[in-house]
């Protein structure tokens, strides 16, 4: 057990280290819980994404460069993973965000499954969409379910994961344009204040 689990031992040395350097007792206590506190956090963050990692066949669930791309790509893992968790919202989510807003080859085909399940039965289960992927795919979904079971998002998350979608997809188109027309910025702006609503 570390230094910083042990009370025992944080006792002891916070005394002389007290002593030594003329600094309060109890005011080097509560430092050194708030570090073990912080250290506890950090490290059973680091083991939860060390066991997604490997759920995942040894990647990480954001595979992809630069910080827009991370945003976009996890709001796309958080959106499938609830809309597999909270299926009675899939139709609203499918009415605002389209199947060609989904960037990612992946998780378009996963947004897609889900879309004609839902229009076909009206209904979503967890267990009919691994009756269409295979192994790395159902590992990939038990990933993205990992991350929402830590997050657990409400419906204005998910509005959330939409606009960041959208946003980050025309974002990255206007990038790659050579130059920015007046309309483009326009009709960028319009399909921003249009989700805002």
């Amino acid at each position: 057990m570390g230094l910083l689990n042990n009370k025992i031992g944080q006792d002891v040395y916070a005394s002389k280290i007290s002593q030594f350097m003329g600094i309060n007792k109890q005011t080097l206590l509560e430092q050194i819980s708030k570090v073990a506190r912080q250290s506890s956090k950090k490290l059973k963050t680091e083991e939860f994404k060390s066991v997604v990692a490997a759920i995942n066949g040894g990647k990480s669930c954001l595979g992809m460069g630069g910080s827009s791309s991370i945003k976009l790509l996890r709001a796309e893992e958080a959106l499938i993973a609830y809309i597999i968790n909270n299926p009675e919202s899939a139709n609203n989510i499918f009415l605002r965000l389209p199947i060609q807003d989904i960037c990612t080859e992946f998780n378009r085909k996963i947004y897609t499954l889900l879309y004609e399940k839902f229009k076909k039965t009206g209904n979503i289960t967890f267990q009919g969409l691994c009756a269409e992927l295979n192994e790395e795919e159902k590992q990939k979904i038990c990933a993205y379910l990992a991350y929402e079971s830590l997050r657990k998002s409400c419906f204005e998350d998910a509005q959330n994961y939409i606009e960041t979608i959208v946003y980050e997809k025309e974002k990255a188109k206007i990038r790659n344009l050579n130059k920015v027309t007046d309309n483009e910025i326009v009709s960028f702006v319009a399909k921003l204040r249009q989700l805002k609503r």
